[in-house]
């Protein structure tokens, strides 16, 4: 293999995990809100569910409302 076909194949296997990485990260983030939502009901009074979904927000991981 030449350099040119080794840079090929490791931007491929890069692009393969990019489209992984953003499953696994969209499931995280749908976990996340789940959680803050049970703490939400659980403890009223606690601020983590908050800061959890603005963090989320601050990422761009916010799900549309429309979903």
């Amino acid at each position: 293999m030449n350099n040119d076909e080794e840079n090929r194949c490791a931007l491929g296997a890069s692009r393969l995990s990019v489209k992984f990485d953003a499953a696994v990260v969209d499931d995280l983030a749908d976990l996340v809100r789940r959680l803050a939502h049970s703490l939400r009901r659980a403890k009223p009074d606690n601020d983590l569910p908050e800061k959890a979904l603005d963090y989320l927000r601050r990422m761009g991981l916010q799900r549309s409302p429309l979903r």
